[in-house]
């Protein structure tokens, strides 16, 4: 994804949380757009996101932003403690000192992690705004 595409949807989904009055204190913020099947290496449609581990070492909530719809300036929020991420580290596929997420946005399995191992889903982590 182009870098005018990637501040695009994050000046997005940041006026987006604004808007409904989520608070970031505390928190890193994570924004991802919605890849079609075929911008996607499961060919499938998904969002992807890196999580620095330094948020996660330092407690942070990770605050994951993920574009409801191709197109869409709607948003759906997933807000992850960081002890889930550090009790399922090893779950998580991991490079350059961050993890990197790909949540799948298939029905049936929206937001199951499918680049790791673990295949966690993190869908008990949505919050509705």
């Amino acid at each position: 994804m182009g870098r005018l595409a990637y501040m695009n949807i994050r000046s997005e989904a940041l006026n987006w949380l604004q808007q409904k009055g989520v608070s970031r204190t505390g928190c890193q913020v994570l924004t991802s757009k919605r890849y079609l099947p075929g911008e996607s290496w499961t060919k499938e449609k998904a969002w992807w996101v890196w999580v620095p581990l330094s948020a996660i070492r330092a407690g942070k909530t990770i605050l994951i932003v993920c574009q409801a719809e191709r197109q869409s300036s709607n948003f759906r929020l997933l807000e992850v403690p960081a002890e889930f991420f550090k009790k399922h580290l090893a779950g998580f596929a991991e490079r350059d000192d961050k993890l990197n997420l790909f949540l799948s946005a298939e029905p049936g399995r929206e937001f199951r992690e499918e680049r790791g191992s673990g295949k966690l889903s993190l869908a008990l982590f949505e919050r509705v705004v």
